[in-house]
């Protein structure tokens, strides 16, 4: 049941970092068609904010299986990385 469960919490992962790489891709491509700096400056955002997304999945998938120091791990892990982007 367990394994079952982390399955589809790894599908839900695969999803964000594939239309976070994909979302970011095409409104990159649009800016240089459109030659849009803010369009590239939104690529890239996108592109730097999908690791903390994943991370704040990550953490709410393992609190969600029981497993609590690993989501407190991952937390952490998006503390700091939220931190480190906003100084």
């Amino acid at each position: 049941m367990k394994e079952n469960r982390e399955k589809i919490f790894l599908g839900y992962i695969q999803k964000v970092l594939i239309f976070g790489v994909s979302s970011s891709f095409l409104i990159m491509l649009a800016g240089m068609v459109f030659k849009s700096s803010w369009l590239l400056s939104a690529g890239v955002l996108i592109l730097i904010l999908t690791p903390v997304a994943r991370i704040f999945l990550l953490s709410a998938i393992f609190y969600a299986l029981g497993e609590f120091l690993l989501a407190l791990a991952a937390f952490s892990v998006l503390i700091l990385m939220v931190t480190a982007l906003l100084i």
